[in-house]
C-alpha cells in the first residue's frame, strides 16, 4: 500500500488522520493470514520514483517505511525518561469527563484521578447509565465527586446538553479523558463495512465530537485519549479496532482536540478489564500498576503519543515481542487420555481438545463439537491455531479451521500436516 500523510516523522509532519488507519491495517493482515506479508509506503515531499520503486520491488522489507526526500525512516519504541513536571496532574476540585467511564476501566481511571487527593469531580459516561453504587462509594471516601451520566459520545445533542449541565452545576470542564470504545467486529475476510463502520463511531468519531463540542468553551488543561498497542502490533480478529485507535493518535498528534495537554497511550492488554479479558483472562497490566502509570504520565513532561510496554505476571515483558507471541506455549497435557476415558496415549484429538477446553472454558467437548458453537469467536480461533502451532509443530492457517471447526475435522487436518 502507499499512502500520504499516514505518518508522523519529525513530530509535525501535517497528518490525515484517516490515512493513519492504514498503519495498524497492515501490521493486522499477516496476523490473520490475509495475505504472508503487507507493506505501508508513505510519500512526502521530493521523494525520487527510482526510490519508490524500490520500495516496491521489496516485497519482504519493513512493513511501514516513511519515504522523505531521500531518506528513509522506520519506526521504532525507544525508552521514554518520565521527567516530572512543576504542576499537579489535575487541579484542585477540576472538573474531568471520563467516555467510557461506566465500563471496568473507566472505574480504573476513576480510582486513580480520586486518589490524588485533588478532590475532583469527575463524569464518567456511557451509553448507558449503569448504576455503580460500590464504585461511586469508594470515589467519594477518597474525596471525589463522582456521577453517572448517560450520554453517547458521538451524539452531538446529547453531548452539548451534558456539557452544560455539568457546566451548571460545577463549572466548566478542565479536561477529558477518553475512554470510549468497542472491540473489533472480527476478522477481515468474515466482518462487512458496516460492522467495521461501529468500531470507528466511539474511539476516533467520538474525539471529533468531542472537539466540537467543546469549541468556544473554555479551553481544557488536558484531553488524554485511551489508545492499544494494536495501532503498533495490529491485533488479529480486530483490524477495525485497530485502525480506529490509529485514527485517534493521529488526531491527537495533529491536536484534535484542542486542550493545553494532549496525550494518546497505547496500553496493552489490562488485567481482568477492558477488552482482552474474554481472549486471555488474568493476563496483562495490573489495574492497578496502570492507574498510578497513567498518574505518572500525567505529572511528566511527554510527548503526544507514548507507548506501553506488555506486560505479564505484573512485569513488563520485551519492548518488542513477536506478534503471536501473547501468551506462553500451552503445555503438552499428559493426563488428558485419562481424562478421556482412555488408557493410552493421548490421542491428536484428545490433545486438541485440551486445548479447546482451555480456550472455552467446556469440559465436555465431543469429537463431532463445532469450534464456534462452543463460544469461539474470530479472535479465540487465532489463539487456538498459535497454541495448535506450539501444540503439535505445524502451521495451520485460520481458514482451515473455518473449513473445519469440528474437534474431529481439524485433528484429522493436524494429523495429515504431520505426516
Amino acid at each position: 500500500m502507499i499512502s500520504e500523510r499516514a505518518v508522523d516523522v519529525s513530530g509535525h509532519d501535517p497528518l490525515r488522520p484517516a490515512n493513519s488507519a492504514l498503519t495498524a491495517l497492515v501490521r493486522t493482515l499477516p496476523a490473520e493470514d490475509v495475505v504472508a506479508h503487507a507493506r505501508l509506503v508513505d510519500l512526502g515531499d521530493f521523494v525520487a520514483a527510482r526510490d519508490l520503486a524500490e520500495e516496491v520491488r521489496d516485497r519482504a522489507g519493513d512493513p511501514l517505511v516513511a519515504l522523505r526526500g531521500d531518506r528513509r525512516w522506520v519506526p521504532v519504541e525507544r525508552p521514554l525518561a518520565l521527567t516530572p513536571g512543576t504542576d499537579a496532574p489535575l487541579r484542585e476540585g477540576g472538573v474531568y469527563l471520563v467516555t467510557g467511564g461506566t465500563g471496568g476501566l473507566g472505574g480504573v481511571v476513576a480510582k486513580a484521578l480520586a486518589g490524588t487527593g485533588q478532590r475532583p469531580v469527575l463524569i464518567l459516561t456511557g451509553r448507558k447509565a449503569t448504576p455503580h453504587p460500590e464504585l461511586l462509594a469508594e470515589l467519594a471516601e477518597s474525596g471525589a465527586t463522582a456521577e453517572i451520566a448517560a450520554c453517547d459520545v458521538v451524539d452531538r445533542t446529547a453531548l452539548t446538553a451534558l456539557l452544560d449541565d455539568v457546566t451548571r452545576r460545577h463549572g466548566p470542564v478542565n479536561g477529558v479523558f477518553h475512554l470510549a470504545g468497542v472491540a473489533g467486529s472480527g476478522m477481515v475476510a468474515f466482518t462487512s463495512t458496516a460492522k467495521a463502520a461501529a468500531a470507528f463511531e466511539p474511539k476516533a468519531h467520538g474525539a471529533v465530537a468531542l472537539a466540537r463540542a467543546f469549541a468556544g468553551r473554555p479551553p481544557l488543561d488536558l484531553f488524554v485519549a485511551f489508545s492499544s498497542r494494536s495501532v503498533l502490533e495490529g491485533v488479529a480478529g480486530g483490524a477495525d479496532y485497530a485502525a480506529a485507535n490509529a485514527v485517534l493518535d493521529a488526531l491527537v498528534r495533529s491536536g484534535v482536540p484542542t486542550a493545553e495537554r494532549l496525550l494518546t497511550v497505547d496500553w496493552p492488554r489490562w488485567k481482568d478489564v477492558g477488552m482482552g479479558v474474554p481472549v486471555d483472562p488474568g493476563a496483562g497490566l495490573d489495574p492497578e500498576r496502570g492507574g498510578a502509570l497513567l498518574l505518572e504520565l500525567l505529572a511528566a513532561r511527554t510527548p503526544r503519543q507514548v507507548a506501553v510496554r506488555h506486560f505479564a505476571d505484573g512485569r513488563p515483558t520485551a519492548a518488542h515481542p513477536a506478534a503471536r507471541a501473547r501468551t506462553a506455549p500451552a503445555p503438552r497435557p499428559a493426563p488428558v487420555a485419562a481424562a478421556h476415558g482412555g488408557a493410552g496415549p493421548a490421542t491428536t484429538a484428545d490433545r486438541l481438545g485440551a486445548l479447546w477446553t482451555a480456550l472455552l472454558g467446556r469440559t465436555e467437548i465431543t469429537h463431532d463439537a463445532d469450534f464456534f458453537d462452543l463460544g469461539g469467536n474470530s479472535l479465540t480461533a487465532v489463539e487456538l491455531m498459535s497454541r495448535v502451532r506450539d501444540e503439535f509443530g505445524v502451521d495451520l492457517g485460520i481458514v482451515v479451521l473455518f473449513d473445519h471447526p469440528t474437534l474431529e475435522a481439524l485433528a484429522d487436518q493436524i494429523d495429515r500436516r504431520e505426516a
